[in-house]
């Protein structure tokens, strides 16, 4: 007997109310601290009276002053010490009549409509989905099918990939729960290996290959600065001699006077000159350049290859 006095005079310690001020978005938070404060001590607010008089000192300021004025003047009796002419049961009911929204259960559907999970975790997003929930007077099936369409697209997607999937709301919640859990460890896990990784001496990065720096091949676009040799045209026993670089020679003189079409020398002809001249150097470079080209778009893309991060696979789309 002495224990469970002792245990029913034991009083926990919770937070005091916020101050109500009659807006109607705080009413349900206002009536849910007072039901902590009752419940902590049973024993001091155990009659109606004491229950209503405590609300009461918390409005106390906007629209929910004059509301307690006023129903202090009509619902307090004049006796000594004074007393209320209802139940506090009436009293919240008042309370909800005069702050609460016209239509709860309209505007619990609208709410719960509006409600997206965003950037809220699964839990913050289960949490707001069932503050509104009891209010809408809807079935397990309509809130299942509310419930999925206000979460993230990419959680919803990892839902319907299970091998079997919920049919209730309890059984999405769950798997919402789990699932998004699961993968925001596994965002943390990543963010210390990187740290860790950045945190380690880096090996030096390696430098691309540039073939065209490291071999420098003749010119032959005709731009750079070269010394051309002095050459003239010049007509001796033989024929007209052209020493200039692309300079044309007078094919039908020298058909007529039967010199090679090469070297412009008589006695052979241009397949058989001895004088042939040596392979177009500028063809070989341009092939040589064409080539390297190649090369080095190909180390480029393996360079850039290893210097992109691998994608790391996500559930699905990632759940944001």
């Amino acid at each position: 007997m002495l224990e469970a006095a002792s245990l029913k005079k034991q009083k926990v310690d919770v937070a005091k109310p916020n101050i109500f001020d009659g807006q109607e978005s705080k009413l349900d938070a206002f009536l849910h601290q007072l039901q902590l404060v009752f419940w902590a001590d049973a024993s001091a607010y155990a009659n109606e009276n004491s229950r209503i008089t405590y609300a009461l000192s918390y409005m106390k300021q906007g629209r929910a002053l004059a509301w307690a004025q006023r129903f202090m003047e009509v619902h307090l009796r004049p006796v000594s010490p004074p007393l209320y002419d209802i139940t506090y049961n009436v009293f919240e009911e008042m309370l909800k009549i005069s702050f609460g929204a016209a239509d709860p259960t309209l505007n619990a559907v609208d709410k719960l409509r509006k409600l997206q999970q965003g950037s809220m975790s699964a839990d913050e997003y289960i949490v707001a989905f069932e503050e509104h929930e009891p209010h809408t007077q809807w079935d397990d099936k309509a809130l299942k099918d509310q419930f999925e369409l206000g979460l993230s697209p990419g959680l919803a997607a990892s839902i319907y990939r299970l091998e079997k999937m919920p049919e209730t709301l309890s059984g999405w919640k769950t798997w919402a729960h789990r699932l998004d859990r699961q993968w925001r460890q596994y965002e943390e896990k990543q963010k210390l290996h990187k740290a860790a990784k950045l945190a380690q001496p880096q090996p030096q990065s390696q430098t691309k290959v540039n073939f065209k720096e490291k071999f420098k091949w003749p010119d032959t676009t005709g731009n750079a600065s070269r010394t051309e040799p002095d050459v003239s045209t010049r007509r001796d026993g033989t024929g007209v001699t052209f020493g200039g670089r692309g300079q044309p020679m007078d094919l039908n003189e020298a058909r007529r006077k039967r010199l090679c079409f090469s070297c412009g020398e008589a006695g052979h002809q241009a397949r058989f000159c001895p004088h042939k001249p040596r392979q177009d150097v500028r063809k070989v470079v341009l092939s040589l350049e064409d080539k390297v080209d190649k090369i080095q778009e190909v180390l480029d893309r393996i360079m850039d290859d290893e210097d992109k991060p691998k994608t790391e696979e996500r559930f699905g789309e990632g759940f944001q």
